[in-house]
């Protein structure tokens, strides 16, 4: 995936030690993950006003109360 990522441009991947290599964000990655953030931040809103700010907490609770076993 990283590769995939870095050749769009979004991530570029430095040299480093051993398997370790540092991943940063490139300028259109930083750009792609502020729309990200900008485009959850409306869905929340919508989910707000839609369901109710108990009822969305509610369902956040149960989600992260679910255990995913491999």
């Amino acid at each position: 995936m990283v590769r995939e990522l870095s050749a769009a441009g979004y991530l570029q991947q430095k040299t480093g030690t051993g398997r370790q290599k540092p991943i940063l964000f490139t300028r259109k990655g930083e750009k792609l993950m502020s729309e990200v953030r900008r485009i959850l931040a409306q869905l929340d809103d919508v989910l707000v006003e839609q369901t109710g700010k108990a009822a969305l907490k509610k369902a956040i609770s149960v989600l992260e109360g679910i255990k995913i076993s491999n």
